[in-house]
């Protein structure tokens, strides 16, 4: 492996990881939309009960995209450039 590749692999790495991250989180946040549905027309539309049953899992949506948005700043950081120029990355 030549010098110039080895510091693009974690970098790489990161990037997917931002990723797989972003697609976790978008299928939390639709499950999470679905939970809140079906409570709310198992209990006959009383929104109050699913509004505070549904604040720790919020929170934890919300740790979980601070997470995302330090990795990708990560990313970038060690790429020189921004979160979405991941494609731009060079390939030598």
């Amino acid at each position: 492996m030549a010098r110039g590749e080895a510091p693009l692999l974690p970098l790489q790495q990161l990037q997917q990881q931002a990723v797989a991250y972003r697609r976790r989180l978008k299928q939390q946040q639709q499950q999470q939309q679905q939970q809140q549905q079906q409570q709310q027309q198992q209990q006959g539309g009383d929104s109050a009960v699913p509004a505070s049953s549904s604040a720790p899992a919020a929170a934890a949506t919300t740790a979980t995209a601070t997470s995302t948005a330090a990795a990708a700043a990560a990313a970038a950081a060690a790429d020189g450039g921004t979160p979405s120029s991941t494609s731009d990355a060079p390939s030598e």
